[in-house]
């Protein structure tokens, strides 16, 4: 008796209609972001262009059914699949470490689908797809050029009306540890003053975690610059893509246009890009706010676990880690203390 075979590429495409229609959820029932969903018809794409390419049908077969002889040939299958699909990757489409192992994660979470929700035994085969991780340096604003937003008010009345409101949000999230998605959502009601001193209380869309945090004069300053007593969003509304592109202009109206270095790796191995570095200000985006207040935050001595109930990350959170970026002032200093005590 024929074992059944099923079409990978069907699978996957019901896969993802099952995450967008919101019957596949993450394991605490909530719904799967429609970013995730753009992801996962990336990887599609990328299968099936492999496919085509490669002449490579991909299939599935229910290794309960195999036997002995069968199961050695579906591994071959698999490993066989691995080369070609990463010579896919890194030799026709010119990807790096990262992409290629974001793609690789992606595809062991389709498995892991049809094992567990399709019901069909894939077998032990796509544990063993890997691809190499690289570290990619993120980028923070120096304390020095952050109390520069706060406090240069020539420089701020040197910026467009637009700018300027971008600035202050940008300012904020610096501050607060708010990723772009909260900053946007605040509104008076996120907002208290208790015995004279203003705070912030807010729960974080992406940990559904409850933060109080207490806000020093510059950041009282700009709320009460935005703040109105109705339930309108305290700053303007303004896209994500345009909030970025501010970001960039801002940077580059502060003269942050220094070259930086980022190393890109291939199966682990360094490559020589010959690409022009990016300036620093081309790098900026609303990410480097929670990047430069964590960062901040450990730099000037406040403990681990209070920035990571600030921030919303989970006590052994690895992605915690990724925000830090210590200032080459704090390092200096902080060698200059060892130095001393060397008799240097």
């Amino acid at each position: 008796m024929a074992v059944k075979e099923y079409n990978l590429l069907a699978f996957y495409q019901q896969y993802i209609k099952d995450t967008a229609k919101g019957k596949r959820t993450k394991p605490n029932g909530e719904l799967i972001k429609p970013q995730s969903v753009n992801n996962y018809n990336y990887t599609f794409n990328l299968l099936q262009e492999f496919e085509q390419l490669y002449e490579y049908p991909l299939r599935i077969k229910e290794y309960s059914r195999l036997n002995s002889r069968e199961r050695v040939s579906e591994a071959n299958y698999w490993k066989k699949f691995n080369q070609k699909f990463m010579n896919y990757l890194y030799s026709y489409r010119k990807v790096y470490d990262n992409y290629a192992g974001t793609v690789v994660k992606q595809i062991k979470a389709f498995f892991r689908y049809v094992n567990n929700e399709r019901l069909i035994d894939t077998g032990p085969y796509y544990k063993s797809l890997k691809a190499m991780k690289e570290e990619v340096p993120v980028t923070a604003l120096s304390r020095e050029n952050l109390i520069q937003l706060i406090y240069d008010k020539e420089f701020e009345q040197l910026l467009a009306p637009n700018l300027q409101i971008s600035k202050d949000m940008f300012v904020f999230g610096c501050t607060v540890a708010l990723r772009f998605s909260d900053l946007s959502a605040l509104i008076s009601a996120n907002f208290e003053l208790q015995d004279g001193q203003w705070y912030m209380k807010t729960l974080s869309k992406k940990t559904k975690t409850y933060v109080t945090v207490k806000l020093p004069a510059y950041a009282v300053d700009i709320l009460l610059k935005y703040r109105t007593n109705t339930k309108k969003p305290l700053f303007r509304k303004i896209s994500l893509l345009n909030f970025n592109k501010h970001l960039k202009l801002l940077g580059e109206q502060m003269g942050l246009i220094q070259p930086v270095i980022r190393a890109r790796s291939r199966k682990g191995i360094i490559q020589d890009t010959k690409e022009k570095a990016p300036r620093f200000c081309d790098l900026m985006s609303s990410h480097l706010m929670r990047r430069t207040a964590i960062t901040n935050m450990l730099t000037l001595g406040m403990p681990e676990v209070l920035i990571k109930h600030i921030s919303g990350h989970i006590g052994n959170s690895k992605s915690f880690y990724r925000y830090v970026n210590y200032s080459q002032a704090y390092m200096n200093t902080e060698l200059d203390k060892v130095y001393a005590n060397m008799g240097a």
